[in-house]
């Protein structure tokens, strides 16, 4: 075949895709207005505006508004969220949160956007598979809030870690026959923030570093070449980045400038030259200071300086502070040919690639397992050393208590350290209480947020005597 036929074929399925694309886009705005209709209960309308002739001819207007009243909404309650499950075929499918329970629409839209085909289900949620005997009490809650996350529609493989004093229990869950084990690699997002936080109280233990130091001083580039940087009245130090005050934006605004961008894998091709002519045109020198402003490019900074100040590779400074000293050794900025990630999925329950994070590798570029992240727990638990500094408070207001990355919130008049991380197909969570001495870790291999039940866990865990 020719490159004439090859670019024909091209042409000919990016047009299909595009047309996919416009008939699911489409399909959503008059789903958007027929399930405003819906919650207000005027089903005569729906039946009016969004339904053509043929299908009328099949269901009189009558009996269409007895379904819908005496059996869809008597039993579903209004809607309060929808997502779309099936975009391959004619007919799409639709997942509906509603307020008693959830059900399925399945719809397909002729070409004036009225609908010819409108079915309900109730909703079949994917069969759970998983290793929980369910053999105490603990287990038993825990399998209770596994179960609700997977009654919302999430499908993802969960591995999950219970550290109760001395005792650690696991339980694996999966929408497929295949359970997760405790040495399966995933992604784990910004709760790498937490590692590179490690490494930066290390350093100042060392003396290699101060907190309240200008962080002017430890970049690559001299003091002149960002004379911008920093406020009105003070510089802008380590302690403002890793508290997220230094205002400095979540990613740079020409993130999307980056040679061969891919929104899919957005840090992929970002450069250090990038990212320092960003910072030479960020200006806060009217600014007094700086209000809490979760940021990922602080912490690529952090870890600009650590590898700066200690001359050596991110992963070698990791290794030879922290990963090694406490055998964590799964857990790494880059996996080997023959270490594997779990495959993700992204909120649109479609596979997802791996996010490649170079200069932003100290802000979410680990990839770990279960088995590593209980030890990393057990250290924080063990409140000792690096890790016991930590945990002291550095910055506070109204809404966030912060540590070293990490957010300290009261649950049951306890404090607990949490933190969370995502990539689009991955996402993690761990938390822990000093004084209960009480660790959760959650690890999934999907992009959806599963928060819920981390927080629910710690809650229950706070409860136990």
């Amino acid at each position: 075949m020719n490159n004439v036929d090859n670019m024909k074929r091209v042409i000919s399925f990016f047009i299909l895709l595009l047309a996919s694309y416009h008939c699911i886009a489409q399909s959503a705005k008059v789903l958007d207005d027929m399930a405003l209709l819906y919650n207000q209960q005027k089903f005569s309308e729906m039946y009016a505006q969004y339904f053509n002739e043929s299908f009328k001819a099949n269901l009189s207007q009558n009996d269409f508004v007895k379904f819908l009243n005496n059996i869809v909404y008597k039993n579903f309650g209004v809607i309060k969220s929808y997502k779309i499950q099936d975009t391959t075929s004619k007919i799409k499918s639709w997942l509906l949160i509603g307020q008693n329970s959830m059900m399925q629409w399945q719809l397909e839209l002729d070409n004036h956007f009225k609908f010819n085909y409108f079915q309900v289900l109730p909703y079949k949620p994917s069969e759970i598979y998983s290793s929980n005997t369910k053999d105490n009490s603990l287990a038993k809650h825990i399998d209770s809030i596994v179960t609700k996350h997977f009654e919302k529609g999430f499908k993802s493989d969960l591995s999950i870690a219970v550290i109760v004093n001395d005792t650690v229990k696991k339980y694996f869950y999966s929408t497929t026959s295949t359970l997760p084990t405790d040495t399966t690699y995933y992604e784990i997002g910004s709760l790498t923030k937490t590692f590179t936080a490690w490494l930066i109280a290390k350093a100042i233990e060392e003396n290699k570093l101060s907190l309240n130091e200008d962080i002017r001083n430890y970049l690559p580039l001299s003091k002149d070449s960002l004379k911008n940087l920093q406020f009105k009245d003070y510089n802008i130090t380590i302690k403002n980045l890793i508290t997220h005050t230094s205002g400095i934006s979540r990613v740079p605004s020409d993130l999307s400038k980056q040679k061969n961008f891919d929104i899919n894998n957005p840090y992929k091709n970002y450069t250090y030259n990038q990212l320092f002519n960003y910072l030479k045109t960020l200006d806060f020198t009217n600014d007094t200071s700086a209000a809490f402003n979760y940021s990922n490019t602080g912490y690529a900074l952090l870890g600009i300086i650590l590898e700066n100040i200690y001359k050596d590779s991110l992963q070698n400074i990791l290794n030879k502070n922290l990963l090694n000293a406490y055998q964590l050794n799964h857990t790494k900025l880059k996996l080997s040919i023959n270490e594997k990630l779990i495959q993700g999925f992204n909120s649109a329950e479609q596979p997802a690639m791996p996010w490649d994070m170079d200069v932003y590798k100290s802000a979410g570029a680990i990839k770990s397992n279960l088995n590593d992240l209980i030890k990393y727990m057990q250290m924080h638990l063990n409140n000792r050393s690096v890790f016991a500094t930590t945990h002291h408070i550095l910055y506070q207001d109204h809404i966030n208590t912060m540590g070293y990355a990490w957010f300290i919130t009261s649950i049951k008049n306890k404090n607990v350290y949490w933190h969370n991380g995502a990539t689009f197909g991955y996402y993690s969570f761990a938390g822990f209480s000093l004084d209960k001495k009480i660790a959760v870790v959650i690890l999934s291999n999907s992009g959806k947020i599963n928060d819920f039940i981390g927080v629910q866990l710690l809650r229950y865990l706070l409860t136990i005597k």
